[in-house]
């Protein structure tokens, strides 16, 4: 089976300074404002074939409780299926200026008890697993670096791959207290941010979104000031925006989880049926799942095999119903389904408080509710075409209005 159209995702870019803000901003075209609850977003798109990117970019400021508020906040609005934050860092141990850390987690050094002496209570957040092994396979090769703007330097960056400190210092001296404190509780630490810990924090309130923090090394501690003030700080920020750029062009090229393989295998993603109504789309989506489902029926039949899809499905259908019910018994997919019809009636009446776009967007997420309970039903023997005849039907609305 094959697809001509493009692959399209939503990603969020989450950055902390204008340097930074301004190395991703490079790598996309047709960008727009648009404002939530007072908060600046800017959105763009970034194209690489066979895939591409609806890109939200933030800058949220130096510190960790911003970065959790607007991360937040963009994921509740935006829904992305990748979040990253990408900018600068100083460099602890295996990178030196220049050179791109991607994290695997987050340690969040500030955390503990002070005594006569601080007695640290570590708290981290794990990068998530998909994104990391794309950023290792990514380390390996040099092919990233076609995306350093304006051009590759002479001297090509490295990347290297594992855990990032967090806190709330700007972090200037290896003599200083706080340094001393990371290098002897937290070891394996290859750079120290102010961000990072926050962003993973608003990222763990959200199931099945792929997470990862890209750091560029400005400085390496010791004379950060004659290092920023050389410029190091845009370098830097060039080239993790260029890694993390060529993570997320690969991030969803090959099968893994429910959306990489169904939506990956066959071409066909949540943005594409929402303007595709090709019978022969929805089709071949449901053949593809059913011809798995013969081999691995588990797949469909066990709420833990269909995660994180269904659980994603079933959280955003019960925020938008203004309906309560109890679920207990029922399995995933019944959730998300039973939760669809509910949503349905209440997108059929008029109300003024749901624009044009999130009444498009609702639409197109029904319609891919009853494309998987379609699935479901021809696994399970029967034919799933009621089901795929009203995601036929809501994929219509969905491209009129």
């Amino acid at each position: 089976m094959s697809f001509t159209s493009p692959r399209i995702f939503d990603a969020l870019i989450v950055t902390a300074i204008p340097v930074e803000y301004q190395a991703v901003r490079e790598h996309l075209v047709n960008l727009k404002d648009q404002v939530i609850n007072g908060s600046v977003f800017e959105q763009g798109t970034f194209v690489c074939p066979n895939i591409s990117w609806n890109v939200t970019i933030v800058e949220v400021g130096a510190g960790n409780l911003g970065a959790a508020i607007e991360t937040a906040l963009a994921i509740k609005h935006f829904r992305p299926a990748a979040v990253l934050f990408v900018g600068v860092a100083g460099g602890l141990k295996d990178a030196g200026i220049g050179d791109v850390v991607a994290g695997t987690k987050i340690y969040y050094y500030e955390c503990g008890k002070a005594l006569e002496e601080f007695h640290t209570r570590p708290d981290l957040g794990k990068c998530t697993h998909r994104v990391v092994q794309r950023a290792r396979a990514e380390a390996r090769k040099t092919d990233w670096t076609q995306r350093i703007k304006p051009k590759v330097p002479a001297a090509v960056p490295k990347v290297v791959v594992g855990p990032i400190a967090a806190g709330e210092q700007v972090v200037a001296s290896v003599s200083s207290e706080v340094y001393k404190l990371i290098r002897k509780n937290y070891s394996d630490a290859l750079a120290v941010e102010m961000e990072g810990a926050g962003f993973m924090k608003a990222v763990e309130t959200t199931s099945g979104v792929q997470a990862l923090v890209v750091r560029g090394i400005s400085d390496l501690i010791e004379n950060k000031a004659a290092a920023d003030a050389a410029g190091s700080q845009e370098t830097a920020a060039k080239h993790a925006s260029a890694f993390a750029f060529e993570v997320l062009a690969k991030l969803f090229q090959t099968s893994g989880d429910f959306r990489g393989d169904a939506f990956t295998e066959t071409g066909v993603s949540v943005a594409q049926l929402a303007i595709d109504t090709s019978p022969e789309t929805l089709r071949q989506l449901m053949e593809w799942a059913y011809q798995k489902g013969k081999t691995e029926r588990a797949f469909y039949a066990e709420p833990t095999a269909v995660n994180p899809n269904q659980e994603l499905h079933a959280e955003e259908l019960i925020r938008l119903s203004t309906e309560t019910q109890d679920f207990v018994d029922a399995t995933e997919i019944d959730k998300a389904f039973a939760s669809a019809l509910r949503l349905e009636k209440l997108l059929e009446t008029e109300n003024p408080l749901v624009t044009i776009e999130e009444r498009k967007k609702h639409h197109a997420l029904l319609a891919r509710v009853y494309v998987i309970k379609g699935l479901d039903s021809k696994t399970a023997g029967a034919s799933g075409e009621e089901y795929l005849s009203k995601a036929k039907a809501l994929l219509a609305k969905a491209k009129q209005q």
